[in-house]
């Protein structure tokens, strides 16, 4: 964590000293304040009208502000949406049925058969690739802006989801730590995780309500958006695509703690990092898996990566989507029972993490419980042993009979009580206990 802690320090310097030159070039008076409001114009005026709404330019000096035009989460879960569903159909599309198209991103060959046709006016429709695009054009807008020596601010509506997307990837663009492995893993855990990306109700964590207005593909959307710049700079980034495939993949898959709960409090509250083992661990263990072979580390490390966003440069991420597609129908031959059990293993993953801190909450209770039963049990015992030893009681006496019938039929349930709490070696305990209550009944 130190390590990690002076690396950022030094990305940031560096980003902070490439500013600082470009602010000396700059005049005083065209040094300017970006607000970036990543919501479309339109979903702004509306929220004003709710009395929210977006800055007043009035109240600030040498001031502008920029909508970045991106939807909300319920258009982007529509859109994925239609994208699964597309890549659930029975198309044959091969490599070659797949190229880049000045049009879409993708287009199929010259000659191409009805079913690609088919395909591509499908993806057009679903309009992912528009959605990434704006993304992505929104990140490249923030970091030219603070290249050339501005400041800038990003939100949107709530700021964990829209807004991390757009700070993770100017940074990506501005510094060339953040291109490490190390440093991806560091952007990933400051922007998202611990500025409270809601993951638990975007992904649907140990939630069987698909139709959640709450889920969204958000963090998806971002590493789709770290793979287009992979493929527009692929030697400027330490990791491959797998490493992006790995994290994608974790998201759902319930084995590590990295991607629960909604925020680092919950987090901290549900012991997450003392119960759970961390996505990282697994990458930095097999950190030769995920390095990229091309990666120029002299050529980049300083530079920030300028690119130009338009719709030729934006591809479909085939290896991601299509693998769904490819497990369903490789699937289809097997029993319905099979397949079901198949998706219903990723949310009993996420249910027993869940129960496994609930366990350990109520086991904690039990144990306190029994601590006080066994408080319970020694002031009982000792008020029987003082009425027993007392030297001038008259056994004839019913108020004494009625009380210590009372007195025993109160430790008797105690007993009984604790045995139920217990582990089976304190319950043997309570046993013995009660049959040494037995043995002092019939000496009394």
């Amino acid at each position: 964590p130190a390590s990690a802690d002076l690396s950022v320090q030094h990305s940031n310097n560096q980003i902070g000293s490439r500013a600082k030159r470009r602010t000396q070039i700059l005049d005083v008076r065209d040094r300017r304040l970006y607000l970036f409001d990543a919501r479309p114009k339109v979903n702004a005026v509306a929220n004003r009208a709710k009395g929210a709404g977006y800055e007043k330019l009035t109240g600030y000096t040498n001031t502008n502000i920029k909508f970045l035009n991106i939807e909300n989460i319920h258009v982007m879960r529509n859109s994925l949406n239609g994208v699964i569903a597309l890549c659930d159909q029975q198309y044959t599309i091969t490599s070659e049925d797949v190229q880049p198209s000045p049009n879409l991103g993708t287009s199929s060959k010259v000659g191409g058969s009805s079913s690609s046709s088919n395909w591509l006016s499908g993806l057009s429709a679903t309009k992912w690739l528009d959605h990434t695009r704006l993304v992505l054009r929104a990140a490249v807008k923030v970091s030219n802006r603070i290249d050339q020596g501005h400041s800038a601010i990003v939100h949107c509506s709530d700021g964990w989801d829209r807004t991390p997307q757009i700070t993770s990837l100017a940074q990506l663009l501005l510094s060339g730590y953040y291109r490490t492995i190390i440093g991806f893993e560091v952007l990933i855990e400051k922007e998202w995780c611990s500025f409270g990306h809601k993951f638990a109700d975007r992904i649907g964590q140990a939630d069987g309500n698909y139709s959640d207005s709450e889920r969204s593909p958000v963090f998806l959307q971002f590493l789709d958006c770290v793979y287009q710049l992979l493929v527009q700079f692929p030697t400027a980034f330490e990791f491959n695509e797998d490493l992006l495939l790995c994290i994608a993949h974790h998201t759902t898959s319930g084995r590590f703690g990295t991607f629960l709960f909604n925020s680092e409090r919950e987090r901290r509250e549900h012991k997450v990092f003392t119960t759970t083992m961390s996505l990282w661990s697994l990458v930095n263990s097999n950190r030769a898996s995920f390095v990229n072979p091309h990666y120029c580390a002299v050529s980049y490390c300083q530079r920030v990566l300028n690119t130009h966003i338009c719709d030729s440069n934006i591809l479909f991420w085939r290896p991601l989507y299509f693998a769904a597609a490819k497990w369903v129908s490789a699937t289809k031959s097997d029993t319905a029972a099979t397949q079901a059990g198949a998706f219903t293993s990723l949310e009993q993953n996420h249910r027993l993490l869940f129960q496994l801190c609930k366990a350990e909450e109520e086991i904690e209770t039990l144990r306190r419980q029994t601590a006080e039963l066994e408080e319970q049990k020694r002031v009982l015992v000792q008020q029987l042993q003082l009425h027993a030893a007392t030297p001038d009681r008259s056994d004839t006496d019913m108020g004494f009979q009625e009380q210590r019938a009372h007195l025993e039929s109160f430790l008797k349930e105690v007993v009984s009580s604790e045995g139920n709490v217990m582990a089976p070696a304190h319950a043997e305990e309570a046993g013995g206990d009660e049959e040494e209550g037995g043995e002092y009944d019939e000496g009394e």
